[in-house]
């Protein structure tokens, strides 16, 4: 192996039951570079990076760290070796301060408790200015931006004296401006030494912050080479499906289309109120994700207190706040609807879960399998169909497709587009412009000084 290369994986193959997430793969990161993994939802890119990190086991093939074969068998092993690992929530204790979320990172390789408080502070002295920011180190996590959620989750690693960080959809809810941020920290890891894998399903983002990209499919290696050598264009058609042909929207008479008016009145910002009439697309955006977070479900408990509409809330949070863990997917696909007279009817259940199946594409097994043994996008489809199911008038849509492929996007974009021309209403809240593009009739702007409708 190449001195370049800090880890080389070999003809790994990994397999569920049936289903081959991995297939006979090869491929290498290079030492003190970014390589990207990219892929649709299913393709293996989180059984690789599992199986890196020692939370999954291999069925064949093998792994080499600095030219020495290595098997992992859990992740402390892993991060003993120099590998952290950062999923999209980060891995943080948000009851806990700053300060306390290092001091479990200082112990997390010990046998026993021990606390430094001096040694974090030296660390924090240390690096703060030289590589990255520091959040304030009394401030409760929950209280952070999503930014600064990322900063102190890279401050663990670098903690850890880890080499290599993976960042597995960890960039999904920050700001345009945040990300620039995010590439001048990558940046400054990388003068430093360190090896970086990320992996993200917006591709401007592996675009602008990659040296290399491997890309997967069906569990399949089918490119891995220089950034430079690969064409944005050829990656999108890769895994575009046709574009459905949208109906022409229903004409509703102004008093129809009107359902409510809304005020909204939160600290920090000018009163406004939003009007919301049938069959649009209304995108709201600050410039603070808390505050865009936040905002979603204040809107969806004003909304509720409206009798004669029928409310629902995508939030951006799939696995902590829109799946049931513990639930099947047929459970979770009914949850909202199981005591409807029309719903208690086996065959007539039966039809229509299976009729939103089709539509959305969902790609499972049978109805009873575990909600977690679906990826990602299919566990959206799920939360989505439910809402489907529940005939909502007017539904809030916080980050409905934050790290989600391409495809699995384009037919949830494809099936929001045709309830909106009959007649249904979302209020869209999304840190992603291509999506607002897509989807939005309106869009209201709101800073600490004006609301511009």
């Amino acid at each position: 192996m190449s001195n370049k290369n800090i880890i080389k994986i070999k003809n790994i193959t990994k397999t569920y039951s049936s289903t081959v997430a991995l297939d006979n793969v090869s491929v290498t990161f290079e030492k003190e570079k970014v390589t990207s993994i990219y892929g649709p939802n299913g393709a293996g890119k989180s059984t690789l990076i599992k199986i890196i990190c020692g939370e999954e086991k291999a069925d064949k093939g093998s792994i080499f760290l600095n030219n020495t074969k290595v098997e992992f068998k859990t992740y402390k092993e892993a991060l003993i070796k120099g590998i952290s690992y950062l999923p999209q929530d980060l891995g943080l204790l948000n009851n806990l301060t700053v300060l306390e979320n290092i001091a479990v990172a200082q112990n997390q390789l010990n046998s026993v408790f021990v606390y430094s408080k001096k040694e974090i502070i030296k660390y924090i002295e240390n690096t703060k200015s030289k590589i990255l920011p520091f959040p304030d180190e009394n401030k409760l996590v929950e209280k952070l931006t999503v930014y600064e959620k990322q900063l102190l989750a890279i401050h663990k690693a670098l903690f850890y004296k880890s080499e290599i960080i993976i960042f597995d959809e960890s960039t999904t809810n920050i700001t345009k401006d945040e990300f620039k941020n995010f590439i001048q920290i990558i940046e400054n890891l990388k003068k430093q030494g360190k090896t970086i894998i990320f992996i993200s399903h917006k591709l401007d983002e592996v675009f602008s912050i990659s040296d290399n990209l491997i890309i997967l499919k069906e569990g399949k290696c089918i490119k891995s080479e220089n950034i430079e050598n690969i064409n944005k264009k050829d990656v999108i058609e890769l895994f575009l499906s046709q574009r459905q042909e949208i109906a022409e929207s229903k004409i509703f008479a102004k008093s129809e289309r009107m359902l409510c008016n809304v005020n909204i009145n939160i600290e920090g910002i000018p009163k406004f109120s939003i009007e919301i009439a049938q069959g649009e697309v209304i995108s709201l955006e600050t410039n603070n994700t808390v505050l865009n977070l936040n905002l979603g479900y204040i809107l969806f408990y004003k909304l509720k207190q409206y009798q004669n509409i029928k409310v629902g809330i995508i939030p951006s949070s799939r696995e902590e706040e829109a799946i049931f863990p513990n639930l099947n997917i047929k459970d979770n696909l009914l949850i909202n609807v199981i005591n409807l007279s029309e719903f208690r009817d086996k065959k007539n259940q039966d039809k229509l879960i299976n009729k939103i199946a089709k539509e959305l594409n969902l790609i499972f097994r049978n109805w009873y399998q575990n909600i977690n043994e679906l990826s990602g996008g299919n566990k959206q489809k799920v939360v989505f169909g439910r809402w489907i199911l529940s005939d909502f008038d007017i539904l809030i849509l916080i980050e409905p497709t934050s790290g989600i492929d391409i495809e699995t996007k384009e037919i949830i974009h494809n099936k929001i587009l045709q309830l909106k021309n009959e007649g249904k209403s979302f209020i869209l809240i999304t840190s992603d412009e291509g999506e607002q593009e897509v989807l939005q009739t309106r869009e209201i702007l709101i800073n600490q000084k004006a609301v511009i409708n």
